[in-house]
């Protein structure tokens, strides 16, 4: 990932839901990084920890954006935090959303073929790093029971994730 990454995050609502239903939200202060979501993402969870994630309105042209990634399929969630991302020069966004994980890589779009997808697991690697989260694996079995994504692509994804990064 590029160095720019250490800097923001943007995140999804599936990945906020999941981590607050883990009780991590507050721990989110001590990365490195500001965590940022689209207005319509803090509109999808409720109210969220204005301390741990800046919301970001789209505007103009990235409103367009968005608007052309709804038409293809896309949740106004996902396309707003691809936008965002693109326009904040992140690299990728923290998602866990099935369809955008398939869609990914069934549709040819430029914002796509820019922005990485990682899922929860990435946070939860960094509060590991931090020693914000003392067992990464009870942690991340935890997040996949409370969220009921036990045998689904999106623990696959994010097992992957935690293997490669060596756990």
């Amino acid at each position: 990932m590029r160095q720019k990454l250490q800097k923001i995050s943007v995140i999804d609502s599936s990945s906020l839901i999941a981590l607050e239903r883990a009780n991590l939200l507050g721990k989110l202060k001590y990365l490195d990084f500001k965590v940022i979501a689209p207005k319509v993402v803090s509109l999808e969870v409720g109210k969220t920890d204005q301390k741990a994630i800046r919301i970001e309105n789209l505007k103009g042209r990235s409103i367009k954006k968005a608007k052309s990634l709804v038409s293809k399929g896309f949740g106004r969630g996902e396309a707003e935090c691809l936008v965002l991302a693109q326009k904040l020069r992140t690299g990728y966004i923290v998602c866990d959303d099935r369809k955008l994980l398939r869609q990914k890589y069934m549709l040819e779009d430029k914002i796509l073929k820019d922005i990485e997808i990682v899922g929860f697991s990435f946070i939860v690697h960094i509060l590991f790093k931090k020693k914000q989260v003392n067992d990464i694996w009870k942690t991340f079995d935890g997040i996949i029971e409370k969220n009921n994504w036990k045998r689904s692509e999106v623990e696959a994804a994010n097992f992957v994730f935690l293997k490669e990064m060596g756990y």
